[in-house]
């Protein structure tokens, strides 16, 4: 798409054009395949299984070449990879010591062990199952010093990157960097291989935004039923015939952050296979609470490696979702399972992300959401990043 491009993450522009040249002479020759696994349903299987809904979603088995593959997760830094001898402890010590991934510090009342002024860090607290996180994004403006005057972050680098809202966690907390080029090139493939499943609005560009979801087994790593950009509130809507719109659904003072209408690709890699479950409500109550959805094994998906999930976004309406780790038998090898899922989304929010914490650059409207609570990073300071931290908080008081 015009404007929007990957960072310059192999060097320099002789470097990019022959890897594009490369790309594009592998993707002209249909190197990337698919198979589908588990393939859209029609009205009478449907009602067969008693969901009110057809699913839409499908499941693939994607071949990528190696090179392109192995060029995308040799970014990954040697200490998140889980060990046989891997405790919860050992695990999150390398963990927090680790700036790659994002520092996520959510609100979830749950995990009580850890919380400090209703957050709880995610990265170190040994109760929280939620996945860990990496945000990247093709760069919308290259970085640059800010020198406007809404909200703070004047005189700081920063990027202009599309940004992935989140349940249960504050502006000040979202993390965003920008896309190195070997992971813009899977996407690409995805795109291609996905091709004839994707609604028109994906097949307009290639996904503008990715997410590395970890998912450990010895920290019992688990994704809750969810939605990713609908509600149950717009079930009743639609069954009003109601027009969803535009607008979707705005998140903690942000703009609703993906494109309406669009997918998203979830492409398996690790070593351990997960169960991708679409849940649907029954047919004679269609707003239930969710607790009540019904799973059948025909919406089920078997997420293992180099598989692509591709979810509708009709399904998003319609299911909720989620993933658990296929484990049929506890051994000695448990602690070393993990999946990695890239996360691939098509978003229309773009913000301010600091070049050093990753943080998001608050404006006013955002800095007002926070007024009377602590940031979240002087909550939970991330030891690799308090130095900076530090400095930043100097300068500030310098300028006032």
């Amino acid at each position: 798409a015009a404007g929007r491009r990957p960072s310059g993450a192999t060097g320099g522009g002789k470097a990019r054009q022959g890897a594009a040249d490369d790309l594009e002479a592998e993707l002209a020759s249909a190197a990337v395949g698919a198979r589908v696994l588990t393939g859209r349903m029609d009205d009478n299987e449907a009602k067969s299984i008693g969901a009110p809904f057809p699913m839409r979603s499908v499941n693939l088995k994607v071949d990528i070449p190696h090179r392109f593959l192995k060029a995308a997760t040799d970014q990954i830094p040697a200490e998140l990879t889980p060990k046989d001898r891997d405790t919860k402890e050992s695990l999150l010590s390398r963990l927090k010591a680790d700036s790659y991934l994002d520092w996520i510090n959510g609100y979830y009342p749950k995990f009580k062990a850890g919380m400090k002024q209703n957050l709880t860090n995610f990265n170190t607290a040994p109760g929280s199952k939620q996945p860990k996180r990496r945000s990247e994004s093709v760069v919308v403006k290259p970085e640059h010093t800010y020198s406007g005057s809404d909200g703070e972050g004047w005189g700081q680098k920063i990027w202009r990157l599309f940004n992935y809202t989140s349940c249960q966690r504050r502006p000040d907390d979202w993390r965003g960097a920008p896309m190195s080029w070997a992971w813009f090139v899977v996407g690409l493939f995805l795109w291609v291989a996905c091709w004839p499943y994707l609604t028109p609005i994906s097949r307009r560009m290639p996904p503008t935004h990715m997410q590395l979801l970890f998912y450990y087994a010895v920290l019992h790593a688990v994704m809750n039923a969810h939605r990713d950009n609908s509600s149950s509130a717009d079930i009743d809507r639609f069954i009003q015939g109601e027009e969803l719109g535009e607008e979707g659904h705005p998140s903690a003072g942000a703009v609703n952050s993906q494109r309406i209408g669009s997918n998203v690709m979830v492409l398996t890699l690790g070593t351990r296979p997960m169960t991708f479950t679409l849940r649907f409500p029954p047919k004679h109550n269609l707003t239930v609470n969710r607790k009540s959805y019904v799973v059948s094994p025909r919406c089920q998906m078997h997420a293992g490696f180099c598989t692509v999930s591709i979810l509708d976004p009709v399904d998003d309406l319609t299911f909720t979702h989620g993933a658990e780790f296929e484990i049929v038998a506890v051994n000695d090898r448990k602690a070393s399972w993990w999946r990695v899922a890239a996360t691939w989304r098509w978003l229309q929010a773009a913000e301010d992300f600091y070049s050093d914490t990753r943080g998001l650059r608050l404006d006013k409207a955002k800095a007002s959401k926070l007024e009377g609570y602590a940031r979240s990073d002087e909550v939970f300071p991330r030891p690799s990043l308090e130095g900076q931290r530090q400095r930043r908080s100097r300068r500030a008081a310098g300028r006032g």
